[in-house]
């Protein structure tokens, strides 16, 4: 038994899922892992060394459904400012703030979910002239 409550309100042809009770047989479990990756672009303008690179966040979703009879599921991945969706490459739909993705959870079994996002960032040094001696 629950009840169903509205995030937002719904303009006309806007389509929302409401959950209305906690299906206790399907658990979630996400690990996420950060990377930043080499440098892949430098440049120099203006007394200035900019190097750009790539920052990685991967999550991956343990779900595992417990129960006797198949869940169709939907897993709301929240979207980071500045980050592309890499894997999959498209979700099932874009909601404010998330992505959502939409698999089958058969009985008694774990579907593992990886979801990859990228953001490029850069840094910059300034240059100089100086002597070696100072």
């Amino acid at each position: 038994m629950g009840e169903g409550l509205l995030k937002q309100s719904l303009a006309s042809g806007m389509k929302e899922v409401i959950p209305y009770a906690m299906e206790t047989t399907c658990t979630v479990e996400p690990v996420v892992k950060q990377d930043t990756k080499p440098v892949h672009k430098v440049s120099y303008a203006n007394g200035a060394m900019v190097l750009r690179q790539f920052y990685v966040t991967e999550t991956n979703y343990k779900c595992l459904n417990k129960g006797d009879k198949t869940h169709t599921f939907y897993l709301d991945h929240p979207r980071s400012g500045g980050y592309a969706l890499m894997e999959p490459t498209k979700p099932e739909e874009e909601i404010p703030g998330y992505y959502r993705f939409k698999m089958e959870l058969a009985a008694g079994k774990t579907v593992d979910f990886k979801v990859v996002e990228q953001a490029e960032g850069a840094s910059s040094i300034a240059l100089q002239n100086t002597n070696l001696d100072q």
